[in-house]
């Protein structure tokens, strides 16, 4: 059984994971769109920028969902027992999305 501490260090390293993803699927000309934009000198500066806001994403998305989730820990009999894992791991993907579209496609459509 996993301890809720190693649960939210594989969470993190997950959402820094979906932050270096989105950065590194950009095309050649929309990294160059968006180190212009953001006065980025290079490549490593867009992927490091976006991996880190994965990881502040999600764990922001981790905090933000904690009063749902301990308000479901107190009726332990009336809700599923996935039901407050599979909340925190849907705020923390929501969390890092939201943080890393500055530096994703998304930010090119704006």
């Amino acid at each position: 059984m996993m301890t809720l501490r190693q649960g939210l260090e594989k969470r993190a390293f997950l959402d820094a994971v979906l932050g270096t993803i989105r950065a590194a699927n950009l095309t050649d000309e929309e990294k160059g769109q968006l180190k212009k934009k953001y006065g980025l000198k290079d490549d490593a500066n867009l992927v490091l920028r976006n991996t880190g806001r994965g990881a502040a994403g999600g764990a922001l998305g981790i905090l933000a969902s904690s009063p749902a989730v301990l308000a479901m820990l107190m009726y332990p009999g009336k809700v599923p027992q996935a039901l407050p894992g599979l909340t925190m791991n849907a705020a923390s993907l929501v969390g890092a999305k939201l943080m890393t579209d500055k530096y994703s496609k998304s930010a090119l459509d704006s």
